[in-house]
């Protein structure tokens, strides 16, 4: 489903598209029919074959697309940031962000500092790479 939908979401015109654009959407699609043959097989043989592929996916030598971890690797997560377990904001961190980095960039924005002035922080939980929740009184 995530790749469907990037795949919707990447606006750029075939005619204006450029040789990397167009082999990054190539391959998406491919790995996208592949990942759907097991589900739809009819439907995927037609598109596969409409992409100009010949012989079918099985007799062609379609092989089930591998994973690159490097490249699946996001540079940049947000994280929700609570007050009293309420959402109050979202801060954008890189993914190898310590809990403390995490923390001051929690108090530093704007609007959770809205709901923490003139209050005592009491506690500030971090669970890294998903969210920070600020305890006040």
């Amino acid at each position: 489903m995530e790749l469907s939908n990037a795949l919707g979401d990447f606006n750029v015109e075939p005619s204006a598209a450029s040789t990397s654009d167009a082999y990054a959407v190539r391959e998406a699609l491919e790995s996208l029919i592949l990942m759907l043959a097991p589900y739809t097989p009819h439907f995927a043989e037609e598109v596969w074959e409409a992409l100009g592929h010949t012989g079918g996916l099985l007799a062609g030598g379609a092989r089930w697309p591998i994973l690159i971890e490097e490249l699946a690797r996001k540079d940049e997560i947000e994280i929700p940031v609570q007050v009293n377990g309420k959402l109050r904001g979202r801060v954008i961190a890189s993914p190898e962000a310590s809990q403390e980095v995490l923390q001051e960039m929690a108090l530093a924005d704007p609007r959770v500092q809205s709901f923490t002035d003139g209050h005592q922080i009491v506690k500030v939980i971090v669970v890294p790479k998903r969210l920070v929740n600020i305890v006040v009184r």
